[in-house]
């Protein structure tokens, strides 16, 4: 007998689609066509004809990707406490969290890249590409901002909105399903024990890398 039988195994990582942050947090759920009533009548023949290639495509594009974000509330959280309050999870009937609001980092993001070190799972994503900065969630651009060069090298390294002092000017928003921050509680800390905030904190006058 093979000795991985009735080991669990990892599914295949299927990667995200680029969607367009707008499209992917307003389209609906497409309607399955049916056959005609009275052509229903005197066959046998299925009624819901399924989806069209088109239908389809559209069907993937409202994928939340459940199998990448688990709704740990991470990024939100680090993301308020950094202050731009960029990301905000509602909680769904089913009693988790999940990111639908693609739009919102549009105007608040100041591409810290926090949120993308505390994502356990590498739903977040930060891309640098020929002095721009891409914020990336389960596939979808939702911030692309340019790079502040280093007094120093050079070299692109931080956005201006990252490095302008008075970021956190918005109200902290609680994060759905997890304590809220008071006086004296913990602050939840990534693998390796290092407070969220800190590197980013420490860093926020810095003109060099």
């Amino acid at each position: 007998m093979d000795a991985t039988w009735g080991q669990p195994k990892r599914r295949d990582r299927v990667e995200p689609l680029h969607t367009d942050p707008q499209a992917r947090s307003h389209l609906h759920r497409s309607l399955m066509p049916e056959l005609e009533v009275d052509e229903r009548e005197a066959s046998y023949r299925q009624i819901e004809l399924g989806l069209t290639e088109a239908q389809a495509d559209q069907e993937a594009s409202r994928c939340l990707r459940c199998d990448i974000c688990i709704g740990c509330g991470l990024c939100q959280l680090v993301c308020s406490e950094v202050g731009p309050e960029a990301l905000q999870m509602e909680e769904t009937s089913a009693g988790r969290l999940a990111f639908q609001d693609f739009e919102r980092p549009g105007n608040r993001c100041i591409g810290c890249g926090a949120c993308a070190q505390v994502c356990p799972t590498g739903a977040i994503g930060i891309e640098d590409i020929e002095g721009m900065r891409n914020t990336v969630i389960t596939g979808t651009v939702v911030k692309t901002q340019p790079l502040l060069a280093c007094s120093a090298c050079g070299e692109p390294f931080q956005s201006e909105a990252h490095r302008r002092p008075g970021r956190g000017t918005h109200e902290q928003a609680p994060v759905p399903g997890l304590r809220a921050q008071r006086a004296g509680t913990r602050t939840p800390r990534p693998p390796g024990g290092t407070r969220l905030t800190d590197r980013w904190l420490r860093r926020q006058s810095a003109t060099s890398c």
